[in-house]
């Protein structure tokens, strides 16, 4: 798949179909798909490569956005997990825990 330029397209994941979505904003149109994990609850993009976390579990994954495959996981922090990525850090609540 060509690298396409994420920072003009929606990344979008397809939660019962274990993909990532890229949508144009502009015209609507699905721009690309890549392998993924399915039932994404967080779907972060750090310009390489999506950080995720799945629906109930209490882990954030580093999933390589050529092929969908783990490269990390994080320790368990409690499950339902929402955040976002900046340059240097991520920031997760844990919906199950209660706790950020």
């Amino acid at each position: 798949m060509a690298d396409l330029n994420y920072s003009t397209n929606l990344v979008i994941p397809d939660y019962n179909g274990g993909k990532v979505n890229l949508v144009n904003p502009t015209t609507k149109t699905l721009t690309a798909t890549n392998s993924s994990q399915n039932a994404l609850n967080t779907l972060e993009y750090d310009g390489t490569d999506y950080w995720t976390c799945r629906n109930g579990n209490d882990q954030i994954n580093l999933i390589r956005k050529t092929d969908g495959v783990t490269i990390k996981t994080s320790a368990i922090m409690g499950a339902w997990m929402y955040g976002y990525l900046s340059a240097t850090q991520i920031a997760t609540y844990s919906g199950n825990e209660k706790t950020f």
